[in-house]
């Protein structure tokens, strides 16, 4: 395999994650937002999503899961 799978993942998370904010918003337009920045390693290319609290939420939920399933599969 060439190059890092996280280079190559950053257009993909990042145009998901936008994608994800602009087709449902959580919140009324006026909202807080809460910036996300991913930065690419290889290029510097950054790109902000405006994430709103619910999504935050939720990302967070997610990330938890994904660790408690980790740990679980890891014994």
């Amino acid at each position: 395999m060439g190059g890092s799978p996280v280079c190559g993942a950053f257009p993909d998370l990042a145009a998901a994650l936008a994608e994800l904010v602009e087709t449902y918003p959580t919140e009324d337009p006026t909202a807080p937002a809460y910036p996300l920045t991913l930065t690419n390693p290889q290029t510097g290319r950054a790109r902000t999503i405006l994430l709103q609290p619910r999504h935050v939420a939720w990302l967070t939920t997610l990330v938890q899961a994904e660790l408690t399933a980790c740990r679980i599969s890891a014994r």
